[in-house]
């Protein structure tokens, strides 16, 4: 998990520094969405039941974000 963490804040900073050089940063809105479902039978999603592919709550729940980067100032 810790590694996937840093990839994961790795690779967003790579595309806000994109974002930043070819100038688009300001006008920019980033999302990020996230599948919580481990596939069957391969993996557990306990406490909740089921996985990728069901209709259960361990593939349908998720977090999802959305950041603006436009500066309130």
């Amino acid at each position: 998990m810790g590694g996937m963490l840093t990839e994961l804040d790795a690779s967003v900073g790579s595309i806000v520094d994109i974002l930043k050089t070819s100038g688009l940063y300001e006008n920019s809105v980033v999302t990020f969405a996230c599948d919580n479902g481990g596939p069957l039978p391969h993996s557990t999603n306990a406490p909740l039941r089921g996985g990728k592919h069901t209709l259960w709550e361990g593939t349908n729940r998720f977090v999802y974000a959305i950041s603006s980067m436009r500066s309130t100032e």
